[in-house]
């Protein structure tokens, strides 16, 4: 039974759907850093870490497919989805951090790392903070990334960022 190994009651409604088969089987939760911090594993071989973009936690055909030649660890970002609210993390860079302390804990030491839109600036943040860990970095459409942060009016605060994005309304641009 699926419940024993995912504990789906912390999913979000249809969630369920979007994961295919090989990763259900394989949804697992890591402590690090205070937080309960969810993922899901499929495949062998070298590491891919898998960051998700404020849509929260996807798993999308090509990392069924990546599956079948890599380790695919799928991470869900505190405070995303089925986990409680983040109202600790105020910046992205807390969260690149917290997600190195989860990829230590689960003694994974060399991976390659996968970030999508938001994901891909936690990723960034990651291989600055371990660069002798990382392999290879995939940016896929990523969320604007300066190299100076940038207040403008209507940002999204951290309570926005970080405590279930995808669960709000729609927001004003920047």
């Amino acid at each position: 039974n699926v419940k024993v190994f995912c504990h789906m009651d912390n999913l979000l409604p249809g969630e369920m759907d979007s994961i295919p088969t090989d990763f259900q089987r394989y949804c697992h939760f890591i402590k690090a850093d205070g937080f309960n911090i969810r993922y899901l594993e499929a495949g062998s071989g070298l590491p891919l870490i898998c960051i998700h973009g404020a849509g929260g936690l996807r798993v999308s055909e090509a990392l069924h497919i990546l599956a079948q030649k890599h380790r695919v660890l799928a991470f869900e970002l505190p405070g995303f989805g089925g986990s409680e609210p983040n109202l600790r993390s105020q910046s992205v860079l807390d969260l690149a951090k917290t997600m190195n302390r989860a990829i230590e804990a689960l003694g994974v030491s060399s991976y390659s790392l996968w970030g999508n839109s938001f994901g891909a600036r936690v990723v960034l943040n990651m291989a600055l903070e371990q660069p002798d860990m990382v392999k290879t970095m995939i940016l896929l459409a990523p969320a604007a990334i300066r190299s100076t942060p940038r207040k403008h009016q209507g940002e999204p605060t951290p309570d926005q960022l970080y405590a279930h994005p995808e669960r709000l309304g729609a927001m004003t641009p920047l």
